[in-house]
């Protein structure tokens, strides 16, 4: 059985490990055959 999540809880992205630069950006995780030229 699937676990139900709360709506407020962030998904797609991903925290970058503690290091030199802090603890890092977030960023969006796009799926790879994601097209940003492709016009919309």
């Amino acid at each position: 059985m699937r676990e139900k999540r709360n709506a407020t809880e962030a998904a797609g992205l991903t925290t970058l490990a503690g290091d030199m630069f802090g603890e890092g950006p977030r960023t969006p995780m796009l799926p790879g055959t994601w097209d940003q030229d492709q016009g919309g």
